[in-house]
């Protein structure tokens, strides 16, 4: 008897300590936690605007048009940072419309020779209602560009030449 009393303890023992042992191990794969950690960089490019901002333009910062414009015809228009580097053109006004801005360009304060000069971003097109009925955009749509015109435009090859592009800064 006094075997089976102490046996009964011993046995006791063990199956506590065996379920005290998986119990550990529980929560050892408990508390093993994997941590990702994920840095980002907050240092950021500060690279000038590239291209032809429209609404700098609207407000006299020709900046982003600075440089050389040449069409086919080998007309050439020259932009610095207040407009036009010409001592006979004037830029006398500026709007917006439909994703291109149109520039009235004034040849020494003849208002009766004066112009518009549409200014077309890239990867925008010139209305069909700038056209006459059935002529179309078919500039290079992925440069920015300008187009010089008293009226509606045609199409055709003569629009295709007389569309300006930079040439140089």
């Amino acid at each position: 008897m006094k075997k089976i009393i102490l046996l009964l303890p011993l046995t006791f023992l063990l199956f506590s300590l065996s379920a005290c042992q998986s119990s550990n191990q529980e929560k050892e794969k408990a508390t093993t936690v994997t941590t990702t950690t994920q840095t980002t960089s907050d240092n950021v490019d500060e690279t000038k605007q590239a291209g032809m901002s429209l609404t700098n333009i609207e407000k006299g910062d020709y900046t982003s048009i600075i440089g050389t414009w040449q069409n086919e015809l080998g007309d050439t228009l020259v932009f610095n940072r207040d407009g036009l580097d010409s001592e006979n053109l004037v830029i006398q006004g500026a709007f917006l419309r439909e994703n291109n801005l149109e520039l009235n360009i004034v040849p020494d304060d003849n208002n009766d020779e004066a112009y518009s000069l549409i200014l077309v971003p890239a990867n925008t097109i010139i209305p069909d209602s700038s056209f006459i009925s059935g002529d179309g955009d078919t500039s290079d749509g992925k440069r920015d560009r300008m187009v010089a015109t008293k009226t509606q435009l045609e199409g055709g090859s003569h629009f295709e030449h007389s569309v300006f592009y930079k040439i140089s800064d």
